[in-house]
């Protein structure tokens, strides 16, 4: 509920984080397509303001008025062209009346060196982390043998269950006890990850 004038602010110091990197692909979670009280679509704003050509966005969560509302999701950005996939309905879904609790995984497909890959924009269940690991169960469902990049907000610390089981499952390189990612201000703990293909050699982090 910023100021119209304030939000595009707060997005240029994003962008400003994110060009310093010079990424091919960067994963969202949280970010508004559509907020009434600022109509700002924050995901096209952040692409452009990065200069990658190609973002898919996923919602989460909608709540409001037709004409007054406020829709939240995943979204990915990226230099390659993106080909959509689904938005994936996570198990423990909260009711129409408190869409928040919602939580859904965004899923595109990129060419990397003439080869499919997987992308994945993920934001888990917050609440409960019996619920988050049923959701990574339903994940690793839905991914398969498929080679996947995931990135977001898992929601989990690195000795949960929910993490244990990206772990166990031997399908992802990753640095699985990263640097404290939340809360923003004063990090004391890592919720948040980015999973990459078995094959892969993690480079930095």
């Amino acid at each position: 509920f910023s100021s119209q004038k304030e939000v595009p602010k707060c997005l240029d110091r994003l962008a400003k984080v994110i060009r310093a990197q010079r990424p091919d692909i960067v994963f969202l979670s949280e970010i508004n397509l559509e907020c009434a009280p600022c109509p700002v679509n924050q995901v096209r704003y952040l692409a452009e303001k990065c200069r990658m050509h190609a973002w898919a966005f996923g919602e989460n969560y909608s709540f409001g008025l037709p004409f007054y509302r406020i829709s939240s999701g995943n979204a990915v950005l990226s230099r390659f062209a993106l080909e959509p996939l689904t938005v994936l309905q996570l198990e423990h879904g909260g009711p129409f009346y408190s869409p928040m609790g919602n939580r859904r995984a965004l899923f595109v497909t990129v060419d990397i060196d003439q080869q499919p890959l997987l992308l994945g924009s993920l934001r888990n269940d917050s609440f409960d982390l019996g619920r988050n690991a049923d959701q990574v169960r339903q994940l690793l469902a839905f991914i398969g043998k498929r080679p996947a990049l995931l990135g977001g907000d898992f929601n989990a610390p690195p000795q949960s269950k929910a993490m244990q089981l990206w772990k166990k499952s031997e399908r992802f390189a990753a640095r699985w006890h990263g640097p404290k990612t939340f809360p923003a201000d004063k990090p004391d703990r890592c919720i948040d990850y980015v999973l990459a293909p078995k094959a892969w050699r993690l480079v930095e982090h």
